[in-house]
């Protein structure tokens, strides 16, 4: 069983449901657009928005965060294999708006980093990561759909790999 678990739009939700099969949504946000994404896909899907962990199966082969804005318990991490995206080059820039960090550092550049979910926040072991330039005229909009772009390429592939190599 493969698990997306996502808080927001879901656009990485839908770049990897285009190259592997999930098998079930879950969200803490009964807003978030990724329930139409789901809807439109045909993936099952949950809305629970403090129960969330309790809704994935115990047969779960990979949990996959896609935009999810809550942390997991010890207990939760310790249990699945979690793998996640961030939109910044790890270990710079943890947490919430690591765009607006990296802007306000005036560094030249980012990216995005995939990597396994440990108890720290974006503080598990890199698997890969993907450069992105930061130009002279870029905001906070322009460079989120920058990196949304690296995003939608390295976290299917990456996740296409680890579901078909390293979890059977």
């Amino acid at each position: 069983m493969i698990v997306v678990m996502g808080s927001g739009e879901g656009t990485n939700f839908q770049a990897l449901a285009k190259h592997i099969s999930i098998d079930l949504v879950i969200t803490n946000n009964k807003n978030a657009n990724i329930v139409n994404r789901a809807k439109n896909l045909g993936v099952k899907y949950i809305i629970s928005k403090d129960q969330y962990e309790s809704h994935v199966p115990v047969n779960t082969k990979l949990v996959i965060l896609a935009g999810f804005m809550k942390l997991l318990s010890p207990g939760f991490v310790d249990k699945f294999k979690i793998v996640n995206i961030h939109p910044s080059l790890l270990p710079s820039f943890r947490g919430i708006d690591a765009i607006g960090q990296a802007l306000d550092a005036g560094v030249k550049f980012t990216g995005c980093t995939v990597h396994w979910v440990d108890k720290g926040i974006d503080t598990g072991k890199i698997i890969d990561q993907l450069v992105c330039p930061i130009g002279p005229n870029d905001n906070k909009i322009n460079l989120q759909q920058k990196i949304q772009k690296l995003e939608h390429k390295i976290y299917p592939a990456i996740v296409k790999e680890l579901i078909h190599d390293k979890l059977d």
